[in-house]
């Protein structure tokens, strides 16, 4: 009886988290504008000019919402594909050719880079999306003056 409790105990947080799983995400349009604000305050202080935050978690992917007030870094994900979808702003998206500068991050696989040389553009606006499948360098340019706020679904 004592093993079939302790067993029962170490299931709880695996049955916990498996429920969490199969829940419903939502944020409002308010919850949007909510994070876009904390975001491009983070991108204000942030030496590339981009904040982000993970909404939402689960087995093989999540959800980021990244606000930018101007162009980055280009990046390489090996196991991740990047689902962007444009909420406000407009940007230009360079997929492919050879990631400048490129040096390692600390989680395997993600690599940065000063940008990309032989790429091919593909603008966006709000309403908008892209698929970048994974391994392939991809750099986010801002257009224009105005921040740019995203979602971006990362799948395994």
């Amino acid at each position: 009886m004592r093993r079939l409790l302790m067993l029962s105990l170490l299931a709880l947080p695996f049955a916990a988290a498996h429920a969490q799983a199969d829940m419903p995400f939502t944020l409002s349009k308010e919850q949007m504008q909510e994070h876009k604000a904390a975001l491009l305050k983070k991108a204000a202080s942030d030496p590339h000019g981009v904040g982000l935050e993970t909404v939402h978690r689960d087995a093989g992917h999540y959800v980021l919402l990244v606000g930018r007030l101007r162009t980055g870094e280009a990046e390489l994900h090996a196991d991740w594909a990047d689902e962007m979808v444009v909420n406000e702003g407009r940007v230009v998206v360079v997929i492919g050719g050879t990631m400048d500068g490129q040096y390692a991050q600390p989680a395997a696989g993600e690599f940065r880079g000063t940008g990309i040389t032989g790429g091919k553009e593909y603008p966006l606006q709000a309403g908008e999306m892209l698929y970048v499948p994974a391994a392939l360098p991809h750099w986010v340019k801002v257009v224009g003056p105005e921040p740019m706020f995203m979602t971006v679904y990362k799948v395994k």
